[in-house]
């Protein structure tokens, strides 16, 4: 395998992993059980990426240690995983730390960008 089809291969299953299940991949009644939480998950995306760009701003260190573990968990995930049910399993040992950069994401999208007695550090 040439590093071409490895760098092609590993965004696929990024993508696989971050998304999936898929709505028009919905095959039976337990992956439409777990649907409502995948749409969640999908429309947390862009606080979390909003609250991983707020923490880098004012806590650089913390931030970079974090998304260097996350990323490293997806990165295996995505390299590893097969089928969909242990995806979607093994997701959520991310989701947990993901969920923290989604509250101050959703944090600073309701309550705008003063903070009482929050300093620069």
């Amino acid at each position: 395998m040439c590093w071409e089809n490895f760098f092609i291969s590993y965004c696929k299953g990024l993508a696989y992993v971050l998304f999936s299940p898929l709505p028009w991949d919905i095959s039976s009644i337990s992956q439409l059980l777990v649907y409502p939480q995948v749409v969640f998950w999908w429309a947390l995306i862009p606080c979390i990426i909003y609250g991983m760009g707020w923490s880098m701003r004012f806590m650089r260190q913390e931030t970079i240690v974090m998304i260097l573990f996350i990323g490293s968990i997806y990165s295996v995930l995505a390299l590893t995983e097969g089928n969909i049910g242990s995806v979607f399993r093994h997701k959520d040992w991310v989701t947990s730390l993901c969920a923290i950069f989604a509250a101050i994401g959703i944090y600073r999208v309701v309550y705008g960008s003063v903070v009482k007695g929050f300093k620069k550090c």
